[in-house]
């Protein structure tokens, strides 16, 4: 397979579901966004939380497709993405999801729901917790948004590993 043509595939799957899900998941984390104080600074927040998470599912999903195809993570390919899609100014976010990624891929690596669940509560942790510009521990610690923003995270993933299966699989 060309490592070129793998890329630029796999970049269009990642920049057509990172769009589509951004508005879901602002909607599931009830992220509140005022109409006219404060809208752009609290929408550069969640996006600020939302790319390194994208970014880190879609890494999660593109090392996974590769590991089923060929029995060894295709690190080149990787590697390719991380250094297009992770600008140093979001690099330690990445970084905390992708290392909470490997800790529950480590920890039970058959099951998806403890994965997905991870990401989605160190989502809104780092929207709502006490360390945002607006802490709000009723969100924080509400079961329904919990399960919206695990849903929506679950979707992410699925929506990245089924488009990565689909155009790399004809690239073949």
């Amino acid at each position: 397979m060309d490592k070129q043509k793998a890329f630029t595939q796999a970049q269009r799957v990642f920049d057509h579901f990172y769009k589509s899900r951004f508005k879901h998941l602002l909607k599931a984390s009830d992220f509140y966004v005022p109409f006219f104080f404060g809208k752009k600074k609290r929408i550069e927040e969640f996006s600020l939380e939302y790319k390194p998470l994208a970014t880190a599912a879609f890494t999660e999903a593109l090392r996974n497709y590769t590991v089923r195809k060929t029995g060894k993570p295709d690190e080149e390919l990787i590697a390719m993405f991380v250094n297009k899609n992770v600008p140093d100014t979001i690099r330690p976010f990445y970084y905390s999801y992708w290392d909470l990624i490997n800790s529950e891929l480590e920890k039970n690596p058959e099951n998806s729901k403890e994965l997905v669940s991870s990401l989605a509560t160190l989502f809104m942790y780092r929207l709502f917790g006490p360390e945002s510009t607006e802490p709000n521990p009723d969100i924080l610690n509400s079961h329904r948004h919990q399960i919206a923003v695990d849903f929506q995270v679950g979707n992410m993933m699925f929506e990245y590993t089924q488009g990565l299966k689909t155009v790399l699989d004809k690239l073949k």
